[in-house]
């Protein structure tokens, strides 16, 4: 049968903000996952994964919840990694697409609500191309005295090749509160 295999990779050590000194103490790091193979199970005796999925973080962040030593490397929130590159690539190992993510990790006085939230993707053929961008705004609000953060709209721009111009959708969200 077929299979799935992952690995997992650590990051670099990376400083928590808000700490009063940049000492070893105070930071810290996260594993992700690094590649994903997959194996269909059809080829007899085959060892090589026929999909693998390679993914690359940075710009990770985290923020003090409380200034000060010796407490400031025991209670920080993670805000996530800014970027993440996913690579699709074939069994042998040939790109076949790349998407670069970005994503909100906080800062300022505290790890914003908008943490861990996607607000641009560009997805990439394999010689590099830019075809797609997608813009996410996010929002901070307050609904019966609540704060929340809420998808206000969101743009999708394909791009065209040759004479084809460029093409952008949007969608603007409403909520009822």
């Amino acid at each position: 049968g077929g299979r799935v295999e992952y690995d997992y990779l650590q990051t670099g050590n990376f400083g928590i903000y808000g700490c009063i000194t940049e000492s070893p103490q105070e930071q810290t790091y996260r594993y992700y996952l690094r590649e994903m193979r997959t194996y269909d199970g059809l080829s007899s005796g085959s060892s090589s994964p026929v999909q693998k999925v390679v993914y690359t973080v940075s710009g990770a962040y985290a923020h003090a919840a409380a200034s000060g030593d010796p407490t400031c490397a025991d209670e920080f929130e993670f805000g996530g990694y800014g970027t993440v590159i996913k690579e699709v690539k074939d069994g042998g190992g040939t790109l076949l697409q790349k998407t670069h993510n970005y994503y909100h990790t906080g800062g300022g006085a505290g790890v914003a609500a908008r943490a861990g939230k996607l607000y641009q993707s560009d997805g990439y053929d394999a010689a590099g191309t830019l075809l797609t961008r997608r813009y996410s705004n996010w929002i901070e609000g307050s609904a019966f005295s609540t704060p929340w953060v809420y998808l206000q709209d969101s743009t999708t721009t394909t791009k065209g090749s040759g004479n084809t111009p460029d093409v952008s959708s949007g969608t603007a969200y409403q909520y009822r509160t």
